[in-house]
């Protein structure tokens, strides 16, 4: 089996907004998963597997990401591939910030505010509001 090299880059590059070198390693594990086929049962069960053991707990996968200067922390569900997906779409560059100022973000789905986080370290917004209805436990 040949490894993919384009996935390998930018997973590696997705990494690289860690703060702490546990961030980075954590990160790339991150986007390593993001990009499996999902037939790759065993190497996706692997990289969570080396997930928890970067994160030393079963529930929770915390870190922090640096944009820009900006530093954040950041908590997932350890071994929930939903969270790692919107990680790595809210901090992977899937979404462009506006071309004018943008002083306040109100996300209306807030979910894990991870899209909030995001955009506040690519735009420099002072206020943030996040709201998520659906779940009785947000973070």
């Amino acid at each position: 089996m040949r490894p993919n090299i384009p996935a390998l880059i930018k997973a590696f590059r997705f990494g690289r907004i860690g703060a702490s070198p546990r961030d980075r390693a954590a990160l790339f594990c991150l986007g390593l998963l993001n990009q499996i086929n999902h037939p790759r049962v065993k190497v996706r069960k692997l990289l969570c597997k080396f997930l928890v053991m970067i994160a030393g707990s079963e529930t929770f996968i915390e870190f922090s990401v640096c944009i820009r200067r900006w530093c954040c922390p950041v908590r997932v569900r350890a071994n929930d591939l939903g969270d790692y997906q919107t990680v790595w779409e809210c901090f992977g560059g899937m979404y462009r910030p506006a071309m004018v100022p943008i002083r306040h973000i109100f996300d209306g789905g807030g979910n894990l505010g991870l899209f909030s986080l995001a955009m506040a370290g690519l735009t420099g917004a002072k206020g943030i509001v996040a709201v998520e209805a659906e779940r009785p436990i947000s973070f």
